[in-house]
């Protein structure tokens, strides 16, 4: 009998739009008919989300492809192809420099939200007319005029 009909007739009628006729010629155990589910699943890309999105974040980390295979339960290729497709529906350029990003944001220590700080603190110095290469004496001589005068940086902010 084949497997469609044994699997489908005895065990999971609910499970026989998983299996086509490639997988007719395999007349096993209920254990042949879930590696049959488990090999369609594979093949028509059905990993959900729940999977996806920890290995698209691990990727931006900047950590390896075995690293996140290993983290997440997948092989290396499994990791290879979540990525490429979302790489190339995102825009291979994008995702790149998202992942460039997030790797320099890690090396230099710093998260999202304190870089994002850092900009707001640039882009109101450049409003100021102060150059991007002055940034760091402007606000040392600032401070050291404030402190000769006794003002503190709380008595500024407040």
């Amino acid at each position: 009998m084949a497997l469609r009909e044994r699997h489908s007739s005895d065990l999971c009628d609910q499970h026989d739009d998983l299996l086509d006729d490639r997988f007719d010629e395999y007349d096993g155990n209920f254990r042949c008919f879930l590696f049959c589910i488990l090999i369609k699943s594979i093949m028509t890309n059905k990993l959900p989300d729940s999977i996806k999105s920890p290995v698209i974040q691990q990727w931006l980390q900047g950590l390896s492809r075995d690293t996140i295979a290993a983290n997440n339960g997948l092989s290396a290729g499994a990791v290879t192809k979540i990525v490429n497709e979302w790489r190339q529906a995102l825009g291979s350029t994008v995702a790149a420099e998202l992942r460039e990003l997030a790797t320099t944001l890690k090396k230099v220590g710093i998260n999202a939200a304190q870089c994002a700080a850092g900009f707001r603190v640039a882009m109101a110095m450049i409003k100021l007319g102060i150059k991007e290469d002055d940034f760091e004496s402007f606000m040392s001589d600032v401070y050291n005029r404030c402190r000769d005068q006794g003002i503190t940086p709380e008595n500024i902010a407040s």
